[in-house]
């Protein structure tokens, strides 16, 4: 494959500078400078450079809290009184014992309800039916047709029916006897009762000059420094030395491919041939270093150390 035909831009082998002129200013000029007889130049697009900088960011943002201030207080003293009460002190308790007493519940009548008895009782019931009736054939005799109409369905239906009602009778509850139990106080507790008179006492507490309050206040956002990739300047068209057949020689192409396989981009032979693969393998060097990528570069050729 021609190398010509492999760099996507104008290649000149000897070209002449052109003037600059207002409607193509900021543009690559027409013509490659300082071009001499055996170069090649093309206009190639060059990656966008980037820088790391520190930029000032917002690592917490401003907020209003609200804050409380206490009131002012101080100690004071003041006189409570204390009324006369009487102070209860047991000497001995009582002395308390068990008493069994016999109780005897005469005989008496009580009057008492007796309930009715039921039993369950079960007969059956039709279930209405939608069929109408039809015209059937009698096949028990001459094979005429009947006007027969369907057979009822029955259903069992249980209910609960009274045999005896309910009533009340007297019996008769016989006398009986039951001992029963109960606390009785043998001797009463011995009580000491002082009488202490009233006093006057001095106590301490804090007394609240002024209340509480609140204030609203502002805290100011806290801000830091994070390392970002900026971007200085972008991508543009440059004239380039480039690679072609007028300077590309095999020694040069087969240094080019053994440089490029001691990298890993190229595996193909080393041939001397620029071909599809020797091509791929310059672009993928040269999109790793960050290059012009659309044309073999004497840049390029310079950082695989070829001369």
């Amino acid at each position: 494959m021609p190398l010509r035909l492999l760099i996507a831009a104008v290649s000149f082998a000897l070209a002449s500078p052109a003037a600059a002129t207002p409607d193509n200013a900021g543009l690559p000029p027409a013509s490659p400078p300082e071009a001499r007889v055996g170069e090649c130049w093309a206009l190639l697009k060059t990656p966008p450079t980037y820088a790391r900088r520190d930029v000032r960011i917002e690592l917490t943002p401003a907020q209003t809290i609200e804050r409380r201030i206490p009131g002012e207080s101080r100690w004071v003293t003041r006189e409570v009184r204390v009324p006369a009460y009487e102070r209860r002190r047991v000497v001995q308790p009582a002395v308390v014992e068990w008493v069994e007493s016999e109780v005897t519940e005469p005989a008496r009548t009580e009057t008492r309800r007796v309930p009715g008895t039921f039993r369950t009782v079960t007969h059956e019931v039709p279930v209405p039916s939608a069929d109408a009736p039809q015209w059937q054939r009698d096949l028990s005799k001459d094979g005429a047709l009947c006007w027969v109409e369907t057979p009822t369905a029955f259903r069992q239906v249980a209910h609960r029916q009274q045999v005896t009602p309910a009533r009340t009778e007297t019996v008769t509850v016989a006398a009986r006897t039951r001992i029963t139990r109960r606390k009785v106080v043998k001797s009463p507790a011995v009580i000491d009762v002082t009488t202490v008179p009233a006093e006057v006492r001095v106590e301490r507490i804090r007394e609240q000059i002024t209340p509480d309050r609140f204030v609203t206040e502002t805290v100011p956002a806290v801000m830091g420094t994070e390392v970002q990739r900026v971007m200085t300047a972008p991508s543009r068209l440059e004239w380039r030395a480039v690679l072609c057949d007028t300077n590309a020689t095999p020694g040069k192409v087969r240094a080019l491919q053994q440089a490029l396989k001691a990298r890993g981009h190229y595996r193909g032979p080393l041939d001397g041939r620029f071909g599809a693969a020797t091509l791929a393998a310059m672009t993928a060097f040269q999109t790793a270093e960050g290059l012009a990528s659309n044309g073999v570069t004497l840049e390029a050729l310079a950082a695989l150390g070829v001369r």
